[in-house]
């Protein structure tokens, strides 16, 4: 336990960055990382006005099943506290949000309507910054967070909420218990850009008189296409287009990436305006950037042509093709075990590096050093782990197929005591 305590005193005095990376988005229980995981989402540790009964944690079940979390427990200030059901059932359902509250009451007086599960437990949150943890019936961790009040929401009244890289201060008031967070695309990279429309207008004639591409991922100005991990993105471009020729329309067309595109009208708004569609597709590893489509509309005796242009956002998503290792028995002193290989796949449209640290092994009281455990690129031979981030050499394109393969072995030291023993890793995509 001194070693234990002795790391999360290293870790809580670290580096920043090295707290960010570590509580990044692929962190799991043996490569279990919140993409598929039950997680702290929002915590209210400081509301504005007196504290006491007013905090609340917030989790997150992005299973695709139901957990049940009847005999889990909250760790803070080293205590593993009681989670007693006050509204609704012990059993958080695949995609779903509970609240953890110290006092369900007060907390109903302040969110008055909230209708999800509300968990009640015993606890106290530290106004400058802590560690708290979930963890399952067999007090094995779940999921951590360190946060402190460098996050801000430091009695504003405002949350901080996990945004999928990192945690944030709420957007709005009061966060959003229940609900998506506020923060949640806010640390993607994006350029906002303005959409530029060329028209010619011909008196009498055909007019474009608008493009619309979606689906639209932010409110802002311009298009904004937010691509899908390891398939295609389906898009639909639509516009209106005016006709006041005494012949009919012959043809609307959309060049999309060096192809022509036929569209379909789909609806007559009146006698002149009609709409006309076409649905098409992006590759998952098309690069991100600003794309253009340009229209072109033809009747019996005139034509006219408008662009418009979409930002395809960044995508770092990276996928493993198995989400824990077993090395079963193993004998004290004996040559290590190797697992079955593991295919680390890039499914998003950035070309990656990869970041890897590990966790102490424990179990229960017992203690076995992550430095006992060695991975192996296709390229390499087999390499010590650290807890502390490192590169793990392991470069992944963003293309249709781009892979590596793991594999992973550990040694028990003489002198280890029986048990079962388990860790976990942080698996990290870092934009080359």
């Amino acid at each position: 336990m001194k070693n234990v305590k002795n790391f999360f005193e290293y870790f809580l005095n670290g580096d920043k960055m090295i707290k960010k990376i570590f509580f990044g988005i692929f962190s799991a229980l043996l490569f279990l990382n919140t993409v598929n995981a039950v997680i702290i989402n929002e915590i209210m540790y400081d509301p504005n006005g007196t504290d006491t009964g007013r905090e609340w944690i917030e989790l997150y079940n992005n299973n695709d099943f139901d957990v049940n979390i009847s005999e889990w427990k909250l760790f803070e200030s080293e205590v593993n506290h009681k989670l007693t059901a006050f509204q609704g059932s012990d059993i958080l359902n695949k995609k779903e949000y509970l609240i953890i509250a110290d006092n369900p009451e007060q907390f109903l007086n302040d969110y008055p309507g909230f209708g999800e599960t509300i968990i009640e437990s015993s606890f106290s949150l530290s106004n400058t910054g802590e560690i708290i943890c979930i963890k399952d019936n067999t007090f094995q961790t779940i999921n951590c967070v360190d946060y402190s009040s460098e996050l801000l929401a430091n009695g504003d009244g405002k949350t901080i909420e996990f945004s999928g890289t990192e945690w944030m201060e709420s957007l709005v008031y009061y966060g959003t218990p229940g609900m998506e967070n506020s923060v949640y695309s806010s640390g993607l990279e994006i350029n906002q850009n303005t959409m530029q429309i060329y028209a010619n207008v011909i008196s009498g004639g055909i007019e474009i008189k608008d493009i619309n591409i979606s689906p639209d991922y932010y409110e802002n100005e311009g298009f904004q296409i937010m691509p899908n991990a390891a398939i295609y993105k389906d898009i639909t471009i639509s516009a209106i287009v005016e006709n006041k020729d005494e012949g009919n329309i012959s043809s609307v067309s959309v060049l999309f990436k060096d192809t022509t595109f036929e569209m379909t009208k789909i609806q007559d708004l009146n006698e002149y305006e009609h709409i006309y569609q076409i649905n098409l597709s992006m590759n998952f590893y098309d690069n991100p950037g600003i794309y253009e489509v340009f229209l072109k509309a033809e009747s019996s005796s005139s034509n006219t042509n408008k662009t418009a242009e979409f930002e395809y956002l960044k995508l770092m998503a990276i996928e493993l093709s198995s989400n824990e290792i077993n090395f079963g028995n193993m004998v004290k002193g004996k040559n290590s075990s190797v697992s079955d290989a593991i295919i680390l796949s890039n499914i998003g449209n950035v070309f990656s590096d990869i970041e890897m640290n590990g966790k102490a092994f424990t179990s229960g009281e017992s203690f076995l050093g992550i430095d006992n455990l060695y991975y192996k690129t296709e390229n390499s031979d087999f390499i010590r782990f650290s807890s502390l981030p490192f590169m793990a050499g392991i470069d992944l394109e963003c293309k249709e197929e781009s892979s590596k393969s793991l594999e992973f072995k550990l040694y028990i030291p003489e002198n280890t005591k029986s048990g079962n023993y388990s860790s976990s890793l942080s698996i990290t995509a870092i934009e080359r």
